[in-house]
């Protein structure tokens, strides 16, 4: 294991830059000095890390936090655009299920809805445990904050890697209106929004925020491309996408309270939406002669026979889609008990439904239409949260409880051709969970506090299923009858947890604050859900167990947060160091049938460690400022026995690191997702121990500055620039060396003009402008098996990052404009 040493620490964290939200401080301001000198300094940034407001400088916690400012500035209209200003995240979208978080190295499984996110989603104050929400545009946000490490004192269970907290706008003091219309040429996108906010009377305010956007997609479907004889397929390019967003808020004031009332809805369709494509191809390329074998812009992908979702018989030509629909609804209200004590009420109900039908391979096979699959998964949540804070003289206290009610239903189909892999199955999860949390600030002295805090919680979760409409399996042969149930062994499930955290923190000056935590975590187990799996108990009256166990996490943090040189820089840094005990991994895998599977299983053991840097300069040429972040990330895993790789298999003649026998025992902490390895000898297995995790590079950061100066009398020239840099890493889940994604360097800039007043703003951006296109993630893709060499492993197929965009985007605010 490679251990960083305490000498590489201070010298990165002395000469290391970055940005703890580098929106946060867009704005620096400008002080008078004792001598009358006008000199720029940094703005505070408020956040809720610890669910109420506090300078970011004073809380113990590892934050990075983007105003609206930032947002804007930088055209993020999708999550992942985050990770770009975020050391150690990575965010990916364009998926057919979950999209896929990573943060210091920790994820889950994005092809599995049904399983909770170990860094989770906090938007207007209501939890999320699936990454559903973040299909969506990032539009109208006062603020992100990305809190790292487990959260579970303050944001509960899902949060063993961190969390994402997100709060839309609130309604202004006074009439403000917005106009936006852009264009991104490369995808084709088109896009725009409108906001009218304001007060209605002296106590009551509303804010309404409308989005709509379409894109035809940058990348190119080259299926036929050369072969008149060839079809064309029906969708050309992707990812195609129609989008709609509304974010309504009522707000109102009183003497003793306030209550909050907010709706956000979206409503997206498309065509492919999550696209893969084959990047290591067999040396014969009967199965799709017209892919490139590539990390390009361009995919290769046939049409397909559409099955539908609730009658796989009838095998219909159809056009990939997918279609997401997300609404929630929370009520915040917060009273004031007396001088000291305050009550606070959090309400929320969430629906949301995704709709996929399409090709979930990087090529297809000869036989008709290829691999294809389909699922309708609906997410339902209501949930309450009660908050009793008081404040004293040294005393901040805080006692709360939460309960939450979800339900994960829906039904799923692969198939081959016109051919199901496995009969339409509805598959549900319902979990209940409720917890408890108390915390408490003390202030020892002037320049001393400790805090104290634990959450206890309980969760049950159940699992039924049954066969959706006559069919005939194509694997294994017999007769499915509508209405028969899967047998689910165990079909429930039962978590209880204790979460301690433990907080101390020197400040000596206003300006230095030195800190220590203690944190421990967890994330509920789980269902895999696989129709492929589960489907067959209906025939032959043998339960399946598909379940996984819970995840625990416990560490330590030591940071320094300083704002030094009279309030010019900001360095913030911290160690820190995590064990995680069954932590789980997401694996993609060959079936032995010709399909490909996804399965969450779990490594026994796993370590995250190393150190991260930020740094905000308020240089002393007027209107620049400088930001940059580091992230150094010692992660490995322990006690995990996983299947070995095709590398391993097929092409290293030693079969180097394929040497554990199971004895067919599927019972290990590989999940049983063994398949055979080393003809002829036995083995099935490798031993993970010292791999690192997935997509968990050594080292990361970037750097980036912000420029504004006069151009001409009422008008203000802006420029941004910044350098993302990810050292290598692992995109694929059996450590093949096929998946290794190579150092990198992507670069973002913009320019604009403004009005100094605000009227307008007219922004030219571009993401990626060198178009480094990178690996996300890797897997064997194997229909297409009898078509190959003798000793020849599968493709290799990948999901690829964004390619470069470039942005022409024009804002409007008439009450501005017109004053």
């Amino acid at each position: 294991m490679r251990i960083m040493s305490v000498k590489s620490f201070l010298f990165m964290a002395v000469a290391a830059a970055p940005l703890i939200g580098f929106g946060g401080y867009a704005g620096a301001q400008s002080d008078d000095d004792a001598d009358d000198s006008e000199v720029r300094r940094l703005d505070t940034v408020t956040v809720e890390s610890r669910l109420r407001e506090e300078n970011i400088q004073d809380v113990p916690v590892v934050v990075q936090a983007f105003d609206s400012e930032t947002l804007e500035a930088f055209a993020a209209q999708r999550f992942q655009d985050i990770a770009d200003l975020t050391s150690g995240l990575t965010i990916y979208t364009d998926s057919t299920t979950n999209p896929s978080i990573n943060l210091r190295g920790i994820q889950g499984n994005p092809v599995n809805a049904r399983q909770d996110e170990p860094v989770s989603i906090n938007l207007n104050g209501i939890p999320h445990s699936s990454s559903q929400v973040l299909r969506l545009t990032l539009f109208d946000l006062e603020a992100v904050e990305v809190l790292k490490g487990p959260q579970a004192l303050y944001f509960g269970k899902n949060s063993p890697g961190g969390i994402i907290v997100m709060r839309t706008k609130n309604p202004t003091d006074e009439l403000y209106t917005e106009l936006q219309a852009g264009y991104e040429f490369e995808g084709q996108q088109s896009y725009g929004h409108g906001i009218v906010s304001g007060p209605f009377s002296e106590n009551w305010g509303g804010r309404l925020a409308v989005r709509a956007a379409e894109q035809e997609g940058y990348y190119e479907n080259i299926w036929g491309d050369g072969d008149p004889s060839a079809t064309q397929p029906v969708d050309q390019n992707g990812p195609r996408f129609a989008e709609v967003m509304a974010i309504g808020t009522l707000q109102g004031e009183f003497d003793r309270g306030e209550i909050t009332l907010k709706a956000v809805h979206g409503n997206r369709t498309g065509g492919q939406f999550a696209l893969t494509q084959a990047v290591v191809c067999n040396s014969v390329q009967d199965e799709n002669p017209f892919t490139d074998c590539t990390a390009d812009e361009r995919f290769s992908t046939e049409d397909f026979s559409a099955i539908g979702v609730f009658n796989p018989s009838t095998a219909t030509r159809g056009e990939p889609k997918n279609s997401f629909n997300f609404t929630q609804v929370s009520l915040d209200g917060t009273y004031n008990l007396s001088e000291n004590w305050d009550l606070q009420s959090i309400t929320g109900w969430v629906d949301a439904r995704n709709f996929h039908v399409g090709s979930i391979g990087a090529r297809n096979a000869t036989i008709n239409g290829g691999l294809g699959s389909s699922n309708d998964v609906n997410i339902s949540i209501m949930s309450q949260e009660l908050r009793l804070r008081g404040e004293f003289d040294r005393f901040n206290v805080m006692f709360g409880g939460f309960a939450d009610d979800r339900s994960t239903d829906g039904v799923g189909i692969a198939w081959v051709g016109p051919l199901p892999l496995s009969p339409d199955v509805f598959l549900d999860v319902s979990a209940e969970s409720w917890s408890v949390f108390a915390q408490a600030d003390y202030d020892i002295t002037d320049t001393v506090n400790v805090s104290v805090g634990g959450r206890y919680t309980e969760e049950d979760l159940t699992q039924s299923g049954y066969i959706v409409g006559d069919a005939v399996n194509f694997l294994g042969g017999g007769v499915y009858t509508a209405g028969s149930p899967v047998l689910i062994s165990p079909d429930s499930l039962s978590y209880t947890n204790f979460s301690p955290e433990v907080s101390v923190s020197w400040q000596p000056q206003d300006n230095l604050n030195f800190f220590v935590n203690y944190r421990e975590g967890f994330k509920s187990g789980g269902f895999n859900s696989s129709a492929i799996e589960l489907a067959p108990t209906a025939l032959t009256g043998v339960p399946g167990d598909d379940s996984f166990n819970e995840e625990l996490v416990e560490g330590f943090e030591l940071g320094a947060k300083m704002d030094l040189f009279d309030r010019t820089v900001r360095l913030n840094t911290t160690l820190f160091s995590y064990d995680y005990t069954d932590l789980q991994q997401p694996l993609v895998f060959s079936t032995a049938g010709g399909g490909v599977e996804t399965k969450t299983v779990n490594a026994g053991q796993a370590s995250v460690e190393g150190f991260e840097a930020d740094l905000y300069w308020v240089t002393p040429i007027e209107g620049l400022d400088v930001t940059a972040n580091v992230a150094y990330n010692n992660n490995a895993l322990a006690d995990y026995i996983s299947a070995c790789n095709e590398f391993q298999k097929l092409l290293d003649p030693t079969g180097a690191g394929c040497d554990v026998d199971v004895d067919g025992n599927v019972a290990t902490n590989a999940g049983g997702a063994l398949s055979p390895g080393l003809v002829g000898t036995g083995f099935e297995g490798q031993d993970r121990t010292g791999d690192p995790l997935r997509r968990a590079p050594e080292w990361s950061g970037s750097a980036g500055f912000a420029y504004q100066t006069a151009f001409r009398d009422g008008i203000l020239f802006n420029a941004t620039g910044r350098a993302i840099y990810s050292g290598e890493y692992s995109s694929e889940g059996l450590n093949d060396p096929r998946g290794i994604q190579d150092a990198y360097t992507q670069w973002n800039a913009s320019i604009g003009l403004a009005a100094e007043n605000g009227g307008w703003e007219l922004d030219l951006i571009g993401r990626n402008l060198t178009n480094e296109i990178t690996f996300v993630s890797t897997f064997d893709n194997d229909p297409g098996a009898a078509t190959r060499a003798p000793g020849e492993p599968p493709n290799l197929g990948a999901i690829v990052s964004t390619p470069m965009q470039i942005f022409l985007q024009l804002t409007v605010r008439p009450q501005a404009l017109f004053n």
